[in-house]
């Protein structure tokens, strides 16, 4: 929608003095965003054996950033916190690997190696809304997403996986909010404003 986009373009100017393009892909927008769409919702139904690391999927380089202050979208964002150019980045091997050479084919290969959480939504005003519903321990405590979250961190343990916290803050706010113990192979990554999945920072 070009009016909707116009919009964006307008907020993030006014708000943060950022410009921006949205950019051409290859295929066109409506069959990109239908397969967005496809993508989002067999992530959020687990579907399928093996999913893609969607953010680095091509579908979704929509946006060049001209001022580089502030990463917008979620593939920029991804693509400087994987690291990819950088030999000391945790999935090096997926970038270098040269049957990985499309987008595509790195985002499937990420897929087999990365899952990511967020426990709580960004800032936002549902956000807050969330927060003050999680104040009432009986709701907290039943709520699906909690339950979800406490079964795929006992997954993770149980496979042997690699636990990735922002910070030793975050590791203990989610012991003490789901109250199970997470144990095992657990990093913390060294900075907790910029993330950077090197090997080096954790």
């Amino acid at each position: 929608n070009s009016d909707l986009k116009k919009e964006i373009q307008r907020r993030l100017q006014e708000d943060d003095g950022l410009s921006i393009e949205f950019r051409k892909i290859d295929e066109t927008e409506n069959i990109a965003l239908e397969r967005r769409q496809e993508l989002y919702i067999n992530q959020l139904g687990l579907y399928g054996d093996s999913l893609p690391f969607y953010p680095m999927m091509p579908e979704f380089q929509t946006i060049n950033c001209i001022n580089r202050r502030k990463l917008i979208g979620s593939h920029n964002w991804w693509r400087s916190a994987l690291c990819v150019n950088n030999p000391n980045a945790l999935f090096n091997d997926v970038f270098q690997e040269k049957e990985n050479n499309s987008s595509e084919e790195k985002a499937k290969k990420l897929g087999q190696h990365l899952f990511v959480m967020e426990y709580f939504p960004y800032a936002s005003e549902h956000a807050n809304i969330v927060r003050n519903l999680y104040k009432n321990k009986d709701y907290y405590n039943e709520h699906p997403y909690r339950k979800f979250v406490v079964k795929m961190l006992t997954f993770a343990q149980e496979q042997g996986k690699k636990i990735i916290f922002r910070s030793k803050n975050e590791l203990d706010l989610v012991k003490s909010a789901l109250g199970c113990s997470i144990s095992g192979d657990i990093h913390i990554l060294g900075g907790q404003r910029k993330v950077y999945l090197m090997r080096k920072e954790i």
